[in-house]
């Protein structure tokens, strides 16, 4: 595994405050498409995040079911 420097520290701190900040957008966005719109950001800035060398996962929602959420979780 490859060492991250360790300036890259604030950047990647900053991504995550940003990637917060994304997610609460996304959760109150007023239709489907703007949270779909918000949700290809996260992808974006995920890779970001990645070359600072975070390491979590991407959509972690997607390893379970809630039983009696929406049809549609993702587009929220």
């Amino acid at each position: 595994m490859t060492a991250f420097p360790a300036e890259l520290d604030p950047t990647r701190s900053d991504l995550l405050a940003l990637r917060a900040e994304l997610h609460r957008q996304r959760d109150a966005a007023p239709t489907p498409g703007i949270a779909h719109a918000l949700r290809l950001a996260d992808a974006y800035l995920f890779l970001a995040l990645g070359y600072c060398g975070h390491n979590e996962q991407l959509f972690p929602e997607q390893g379970h079911i809630e039983t009696g959420a929406p049809a549609f979780p993702n587009l929220r």
